[in-house]
């Protein structure tokens, strides 16, 4: 705080600052100012001087008159040094006075005997003074009580030292020293602790351990002793065993040549029959060649698809059938060919996935018929692929549609004169023509039956060829079946009588529903079937005709005694122009187109007809139309 520039200027001499910390260093230092004379301006040139020296040699005086105190002070009069601290065991200089330093206007109060100022440069002052003990007896008292306490502490210490090396290491040391002696094999050795604390139990624990282990050594050992015993008959077994293993090595070592010799022979059995299935092989490669010529020579088209419904195998004629080129096809799946303009009917015909055995012709295009017949080829319930052929029937549609149209011509040329020849017979047996004998009309009526066959026969050709150009036309009204039946049946009672058949007719109590369905026609199918069990039942045998309902439909049946139909050509019954051989051999009358005739027409109804026979036994035939 002191203007030491200005006084060094003013004085011209040189000045010394306090003693004192600076801010830039932590040392204890003085500043020397001093003025430069020479110069026009006034200048001085300031020197910093450290003080440690100073501090260095009361240091050093203090240890040497511990009875005298030393304190420096600066012009403030706070104390930079005070040996009164460093006694006390602070550190050196101390700056702050809450940590015991003596403020300098204690002194005169606190310091008795010789005291002294010096003046060491500025403001800065030295004073030595001799001190009174009793300040320090404060001190001095907390220096005994801390003396005492040590004492007392290290008293307890030797004292707890003593009771814990005859509390615990003694018994520790005999715990030890049986554990060693225990480790050495000594297992009958025991703690011999008698007390009732941690150490006593953990002595007892020890010991029921040292008698667990003895036991178990002793069952060791006599484990051991058994396991021996047991080694040696072991050893007793194994030298029988090796005996008879010997032993039945001999007779096995003996099967064995045996079995080898036969081995050696069924070695050479199995090359003779490889040798055999080598030419198996061969012969069957050459059948699988002959087969394949044969696929590709047929005349009907073949195409196999395997199990993925993927073509595998196509032959020239299904190649000119469909315009396929067979290596762009294989490996192509069915609706894959469906792209193809000619294979497309077959695709609407057959669908994607080919699942049964069917028979069905489609037209590829104008002229061309071909009948598809699919088979699929399964083993032991597993698909292995599908069979597709295609036979050309063109031809023979072509002749069958040529004999349809003559039939149809021939028919319609036959109609007029035949209904002439019977309206003259019908005139000469009723007389208009005059009167004639008996044996004349006996003549006349047969020729009149005559005609009458041939009529009936020309009509159902007519027919025939109307359903299979799609021209059977069906004029659908509600009809009463029952009444049809009856009007059916009074036709027939004459010959029924004749060949003494008996007849029946069962039917519901409470009337059935009506059925839509053209009348004539439903009344031809009755006759059909009427006509048919009277013709082929034997004299005095029955007749049986049923009506009912089932399942929304009113059923429709005719059971004789008559001939019945072999079971081979059971499957051709409703087929044009078919008459079983027993019913050739009855030289009856029939045309064969009656069953084909009747089958169409309840199918056009939305019904279905079939029947059970069997041959002498006779037959059953049904037929279903849904109600209204």
């Amino acid at each position: 705080r002191n203007n030491y520039f200005l006084e060094a200027t003013e004085k011209k001499e040189i000045v010394f600052s306090d003693i004192s910390f600076q801010i830039s260093s932590p040392k204890l230092s003085f500043f020397v100012f001093l003025p430069v004379l020479s110069r026009e301006e006034p200048c001085v040139v300031v020197l910093r001087v450290s003080a440690d020296y100073l501090l260095d040699f009361l240091k050093e005086t203090t240890k040497l008159y511990p009875d005298f105190l030393f304190l420096v002070t600066n012009s403030q009069n706070k104390i930079v040094f005070s040996s009164f601290a460093h006694f006390l065991g602070a550190t050196l200089p101390l700056e702050d006075s809450k940590e015991g330093l003596i403020n300098f206007s204690l002194l005169e109060k606190t310091f008795k005997g010789h005291s002294e100022k010096l003046e060491l440069m500025g403001d800065t002052k030295l004073i030595v003074a001799q001190s009174d003990f009793s300040f320090f007896e404060p001190y001095f008292e907390i220096r005994r009580q801390q003396f005492f306490y040590l004492g007392v502490i290290l008293f307890f210490c030797l004292l707890f030292s003593f009771f814990f090396s005859f509390y615990f290491a003694q018994p520790l040391e005999k715990i030890m020293s049986t554990l060693d002696a225990v480790l050495e094999g000594k297992l009958e050795e025991r703690i011999k602790i008698k007390r009732k604390d941690e150490l006593g139990t953990l002595a007892n624990k020890l010991n029921q351990l040292f008698q667990t282990l003895k036991e178990s050594y002793l069952k060791l050992e006599e484990e051991k002793k058994i396991g021996e015993m047991k080694e040696r008959k072991f050893r007793q077994e194994i030298t029988l065993l090796k005996e008879v293993f010997n032993k039945e090595l001999e007779e096995k070592t003996k099967e064995l040549q045996n079995k080898l010799k036969e081995l050696q022979e069924s070695r050479e059995a199995i090359l003779n029959i490889l040798e055999d299935v080598e030419e198996e092989k061969k012969k069957a490669e050459t059948e699988r060649d002959k087969t394949l010529n044969l696929i590709r020579n047929m005349t009907d088209g073949i195409l196999l698809f395997d199990n993925a419904g993927r073509l595998s195998l196509i032959n020239p004629q299904a190649e000119t059938f469909f315009k396929i080129k067979g290596e762009e096809a294989v490996g192509k799946s069915i609706s894959e060919l469906a792209s193809l303009a000619d294979f497309k009917p077959v695709f609407d015909l057959v669908g994607n996935e080919i699942k049964k055995i069917f028979r069905e012709e489609v037209q590829i295009k104008e002229g061309m018929v071909l009948e598809i017949t699919t088979v699929p080829i399964a083993k032991e319930n597993e698909k292995l692929g599908t069979l597709l052929i295609a036979h050309d029937v063109s031809r023979e549609k072509m002749v069958e549609r040529i004999k349809t149209e003559f039939v149809s011509v021939a028919a319609h040329q036959l109609r007029t004169p035949l209904s002439a020849i019977k309206w003259t017979l019908k005139m000469f047996l009723d007389g208009d023509l005059g009167k004639i004998t008996p044996e004349q009309a006996e003549f006349l009526k047969k020729a009149y039956q005559s005609n009458e066959r041939m009529i009936n026969l020309i009509n159902d050709l007519l027919n025939v060829t109307r359903i299979e150009e799609g021209r059977y036309l069906y004029s659908l009204t509600p009809v009463q079946l029952e009444d049809v039946c009856l009007s059916v049946f009074s036709l027939f009672e004459e010959e029924i009588k004749r060949k003494g058949l008996k007849f029946s007719f069962q039917k519901p109590k409470t009337p059935l529903p009506e059925v839509r369905a053209d009348k004539e026609k439903i009344k031809l199918v009755i006759q059909n079937l009427v006509e048919n069990a009277v013709k082929y039942t034997l004299p005095g045998k029955k007749i049986v005709v049923k009506l009912g309902l089932k399942s929304g439909e009113v059923l429709f049946s005719i059971k004789d005694e008559g001939i019945g139909i072999p079971k081979d050509q059971q499957e051709r019954i409703f087929t044009k122009f078919f008459r079983g051989a027993n019913a050739l051999k009855m030289e009856t009358d029939g045309t064969g187109l009656g069953l084909f005739i009747s089958k169409n027409i309840i199918e056009a109804h939305g019904g279905k007809i079939w029947f059970k026979s069997e041959e002498n036994k006779g037959s059953t035939f049904y037929f279903t139309l849904p109600v209204l």
